[in-house]
């Protein structure tokens, strides 16, 4: 299964928009906010969401979770959107897989949220390093 033959970056970025309106509205942004909020998800280049969806491996059913763990973390290492990566990348992962192999994944939230902070704290490590830690989050420390 190859996650880009069932997503396009389009769709990706339209779940991407969904996603950030609704935070806008919870905040209680007004027409402003919205419009803003619509045009930084605009600026995600398809071409960036293509190349990471062409590196998704091409695995069997029984090898999808393989492929998933990789998909969270090039998605949480790239931070192709300015927000909600890691629900976008739930939310693209799972339409491939509902239409290939008719399953999703989901995670409780004490487990969604455990690996959010701990994807992003790997990430901010990355980006602001004390002297003995790594210099790069990669995509295979987040993916084990």
């Amino acid at each position: 299964m190859r996650l880009k033959d069932h997503v396009s970056p389009k769709h990706l970025k339209e779940a991407n928009l969904l996603l950030l309106l609704e935070g806008a509205k919870q905040v209680g942004g007004g027409v402003e906010l919205r419009k803003r909020t619509r045009a930084r998800a605009k600026m995600v280049s398809d071409a960036n969401l293509q190349g990471l969806l062409d590196e998704i491996p091409d695995v069997p059913r029984k090898d999808a979770r393989r492929a998933w763990s990789h998909w969270m973390a090039l998605v949480t290492v790239r931070q192709p959107f300015f927000d909600a990566n890691h629900r976008t990348a739930l939310i693209g992962f799972n339409a491939a897989t509902t239409k290939v192999w008719g399953f999703e994944y989901s995670l409780a939230i004490g487990d969604l949220e455990e690996m959010m902070v701990g994807s992003r704290n790997l990430v901010k490590q990355a980006h602001r390093p004390g002297a003995d830690a790594l210099r790069m989050a990669t995509v295979a420390a987040l993916r084990d």
